[in-house]
């Protein structure tokens, strides 16, 4: 990671993958992978940003990242350290990921990544 972007990401935030399409759980939520720990800079503020289908919308939280991660999966603020014993990232207080972006550096070594909530 680019000494540029590491002192940016102070905070930790937890994330869950989605589980994958249609795994649901029986109330009909959907199932998350195994929670991770991540580093961040978490912003809660409106953003507009185009979703899967092209769409503009608004975002709440705008969090910059050093990993990937995927729309459908689950975010919150805080360690994992710190989330309660239930699996499911709603118990935790997370939101779900609306949209991804991953934008390089002209040598495309470093790159900007932001999950928007």
């Amino acid at each position: 990671m680019s000494n540029v972007v590491a002192r940016i990401l102070k905070q930790k935030c937890v994330y869950w993958p989605p589980a994958g399409t249609g795994a649901f759980d029986a109330f009909g939520q959907p199932l998350s992978g195994t929670a991770q720990e991540l580093d961040c800079r978490w912003e809660e503020k409106a953003e507009n940003y185009i979703d899967a289908q092209g769409t503009e919308r608004v975002s709440t939280v705008k969090v910059f990242l050093a990993s990937d991660v995927q729309p459908g999966g689950f975010i919150a603020l805080g360690a994992l350290s710190g989330m309660g014993k239930d699996p499911q990232p709603a118990a935790q207080g997370a939101i779900e990921i609306k949209a991804f972006s991953k934008t390089p550096d002209r040598r495309a070594r470093v790159f900007l990544r932001i999950a928007f909530a």
